[in-house]
This record gives structure tokens, C-alpha cells and sequence, in this order.
């Protein structure tokens, strides 16, 4: 089965670098010097570090110096979280949710073995946290709320903006992970109201293992890396450069070409319906959704064997849990069928509204396929 047959759904997993990107990066391996040097050479490194700095920090509405460069967003929540209590001596408590990234999850899991405490917030079946609740999970020991912006399964997207006020009003740092909103929905850290938040470079078009951290001025946070104090101290290292430099220009692409259209995601979703009819279920918030995100539910048949037979690159949950089941679906209240019948198609730039056509219709003839050879197997 030749690869061009398959249709590409699965921007949310990852995105294919944008030319500008790739071109920018292309130039930035030409630098032999180590950007901390005081030479030419190593000025001139610094010079694109700095400059990837403020595209980065143009897109999400903060000061350059507020933006620390890491591996991606998975390194970035580690820092947030356990940099928050790092070598400190009390016992913390600490507020997620059932629906957040393992990125945030595991690192949260950890410091429960450590000793601190942890409120995972339950959220109703379109898979939002009510505000309220963060509010009454509150301690007086509470280091830190972390939560998802735009939920990187079914696409809800949370009320942050209510939470932010809750968490100031407490005078509880914030923690925002828009690995998957970012490009996708408005992200400004002073609309947010964050303390803290990332973005991952794979995810908005540019190169993947780097991401960027912002630390609101005035927070402080102990370093996971130690060493030789590059990144303010926060982050030591060798910067990779040509990384850096394609995620501040997937940055400043954000800002040129402006946020993902609707469109293809809706046209998927019409087809699906029109030929499906109750056989399909949409998933998430019917409003608060990132735009691009379709997950939907083929009642009977194997999410995977339908993708499988259809020819759509696509996936059944999160690119790090997709084998082993979605603990995001359990949290919404799925019976273990339903899971199995879910599947999360998600469109990015290239996604024309005829690709997205075609997709559907292709779900829609394999799933009556499967839906036939499943009565065959009941009959005999």
C-alpha cells in the first residue's frame, strides 16, 4: 500500500516543518561558534538566539526575556512542577486535571512519592474542568494549578481565563501547557493571566526537541539542568541554534499567517454525519474547541481497523498513550466500546477542504464495510 494513498490527519501529533522554517535552519547551521563567545562569531550566534527570543515572545505577548528555550514541552512542565518545590523542605499541594498530558501528569505522579499532595480535577463529559472546582481544591499550601489549554485529544478547550482569576485571587501561581492550542486559538499570557507556560515546536510547524517556557517576571523557579547558567540560569547547556531559530520562526509564522481555519474539520464532520447519521458521535465541547480537532465515536467497530481499512493517517488518542488506552476518555465517562470506537482526526495548513471531503468519505465506506463484515461474523 503506497504511502501517498494515505490521507494526513494527525496534525496534532505533529506537524511537518513550514519552508521558512527549514530555510531559516539551513542558514543557522552555517554558525561554528558557540553563541556564549565573545567573538564575532559567537555575537552573531547569539544575535539569532536573541532574535528567535522575540518572535517568541511577540507571539505569546510577553517580554524577550521572560522566554526560556528547552527540549520541547514535556521538559518545560517538568521544570514548572518540580522547579516550584525543587530543594525546598515543606510538603505541597498541587491542582491538575483528569484530562491534562502525561507530560504534566507523570511529573505530578512523582512528587505524590516524594511526599507532596495532588488534586487531579474531574470534568464533565465534554471534558472541561468546572472553575468553581479549582477554587474549593485550594490549600493553603497550594504551590501550583497546571492545566491544558486545548486539549490535545478531543479538543475542548478550558476556561482559563476564569481560573486565572480564581488562581490570582489566592495568589497561586498559574501553570498553562498550550502545547496544542497555541496557533490554533488566541494564547496571550497577559490575556491568560500565566505564570507560567509552553509551547512545543513540532506541534505549530517548526522543528521537533525544542519548546519554549515563560516565566512571568517576578516568578522564580529552580533549574532542572545545572551547569554553565545559560538561559538565565534556568536552563544550562549548549543552546541548539538551528532548533531555536525554527521555533522562533514557526513563531513569527503564527503571527503572518494567523490562526487554522475551521473549515476542514467542520466539512469532515458534515460528511460524517450526512452518511452516518447516528451511527457517529462528535466528541468534546460543542463550543470551546480548538478548530482544527474532530474526535468522533463509530459505534461497533475498532477505531484503529477503521483507519486501518480507510487509509487515513489519524489517531485513536494521544500519540503517547494511543496503545494502551485513554485515561482522557475514561475521565469523560467512555464505556471501554465507545474508547475503542473513537478516533481523533486533526486537520493543520495543508488540509485543503476537498482532502478533508475525501477523508470522511473513505471513513464512511470502511466503516459500512466493517459494520457489514461485523453482522456477517454474527450470522454464522
Amino acid at each position: 500500500m503506497a504511502d501517498n494513498e494515505w490521507i494526513y490527519l494527525d496534525y496534532n501529533a505533529s506537524t511537518p516543518m513550514a519552508e521558512p522554517v527549514v530555510d531559516k535552519m539551513m542558514e543557522c547551521l552555517q554558525h561554528q561558534a558557540h553563541p556564549s563567545s565573545p567573538h564575532p562569531q559567537g555575537r552573531s550566534a547569539a544575535s539569532a538566539i536573541d532574535q528567535a527570543r522575540r518572535h517568541v515572545a511577540e507571539a505569546l505577548g510577553c517580554k524577550a526575556d521572560e522566554i526560556v528555550f528547552g527540549s520541547g514541552s514535556t521538559e518545560a512542565a517538568n521544570h514548572v512542577i518540580k522547579g516550584v518545590c525543587l530543594g525546598k523542605p515543606d510538603v505541597y499541594h498541587f491542582i491538575s486535571s483528569q484530562v491534562d498530558h502525561a507530560a504534566t501528569v507523570e511529573p505530578l505522579r512523582f512528587l505524590e512519592r516524594l511526599g507532596h499532595r495532588v488534586t487531579f480535577l474531574p470534568v464533565d463529559e465534554s471534558g472541561q474542568v468546572e472553575p468553581s472546582a479549582v477554587e474549593r481544591a485550594i490549600q493553603d499550601n497550594t504551590a501550583l494549578v497546571t492545566l491544558i489549554h486545548g486539549q490535545n485529544e478531543v479538543g475542548t478547550v478550558q476556561p482559563l481565563a476564569q481560573i486565572s482569576q480564581i488562581c490570582k485571587a489566592h495568589n497561586v501561581p498559574f501553570h498553562v501547557d498550550a502545547s496544542q492550542s497555541f496557533g490554533k486559538v488566541p494564547v496571550n499570557v497577559r490575556e491568560l493571566q500565566a505564570d507560567f507556560l509552553n509551547i512545543a515546536g513540532h506541534k505549530v510547524y517548526g522543528p521537533k526537541g525544542v519548546g519554549a517556557l515563560f516565566i512571568r517576571q517576578g516568578r522564580q523557579l529552580e533549574p532542572l539542568l545545572h551547569g554553565g547558567g545559560h538561559e538565565k540560569g534556568y536552563r544550562s547547556g549548549t543552546p541548539a541554534l538551528p532548533l531555536i531559530a525554527g521555533l522562533g520562526e514557526a513563531c513569527r509564522l503564527v503571527g503572518e499567517l494567523g490562526l487554522l481555519s475551521a473549515e476542514p474539520a467542520e466539512r469532515i464532520w458534515t460528511v460524517l454525519h450526512e452518511g452516518l447519521g447516528d451511527k457517529v458521535r462528535r466528541n468534546g465541547h460543542p463550543v470551546d474547541r480548538l478548530p482544527n480537532v474532530l474526535h468522533v465515536t463509530f459505534d461497533g467497530v475498532n477505531g484503529r481497523e477503521l483507519l486501518n481499512l480507510a487509509q487515513v493517517s489519524a489517531s485513536t488518542g494521544a500519540a503517547c498513550h494511543s496503545a494502551t488506552g485513554s485515561p482522557v476518555l475514561r475521565a469523560m465517562g467512555f464505556t471501554a466500546r465507545e474508547a475503542a470506537g473513537s478516533v481523533r482526526l486533526s486537520c493543520g495548513r495543508q488540509t485543503t477542504v476537498e482532502q478533508a471531503e475525501r477523508a470522511a468519505q473513505k471513513l464512511v465506506a470502511s466503516y459500512r464495510e466493517l459494520s457489514k463484515a461485523c453482522e456477517m461474523e454474527k450470522t454464522q
